[in-house]
């Protein structure tokens, strides 16, 4: 919902934030009003954008929730094409339990966890990544431990 960009505002130029969901295009617009960020409904894997950009980045669970990852990476890397500036967060195997508890606190109740994900109830879906999994996604990066429950990926 815009909550990354709008929060960097101050320490960023113009930037662009874009989302499939109208609603939370739509909030991000709302909470964003004034501030130098554009939001747009768009699909990760398809940004119909031409101009390269300082960075890309796909920041918390977003990226865990992404159907084709691969693409996604092909789009940051058009998008942002000088190595180093572009990051992804995601969180680690070992955050399992602490999101068991977030999710439900929210009214999520976790159904299953597998290897790679949790899934709860209504079709709510997170991943989780090892650092291997993680690399072969991304390629060669440099990966920073967030305590236990993230990494952030640079590539």
């Amino acid at each position: 919902m815009g909550r990354h960009l709008i929060a960097l505002d101050s320490y960023l130029g113009p930037s662009v934030g874009f989302d499939y969901e109208r609603a939370y295009i739509k909030e991000a617009r709302r909470e964003g009003a004034g501030a130098r960020c554009s939001f747009f409904v768009a699909d990760a894997t398809a940004v119909a954008l031409s101009r390269p950009f300082d960075a890309a980045i796909c920041l918390t669970n977003t990226w865990g929730t992404m159907g084709d990852k691969s693409k996604v990476i092909g789009e940051m890397r058009r998008l942002s094409p000088n190595a180093g500036t572009r990051l992804i967060t995601v969180y680690t195997l070992s955050s399992v339990a602490a999101r068991r508890e977030w999710y439900a606190n929210m009214g999520h109740r976790v159904l299953e966890a597998t290897d790679d994900e949790l899934i709860a109830e209504g079709g709510f879906s997170s991943q989780h990544f090892s650092e291997s999994r993680l690399r072969d996604l991304v390629g060669p990066c440099e990966l920073h431990r967030i305590g236990d429950i993230a990494y952030v990926s640079q590539f």
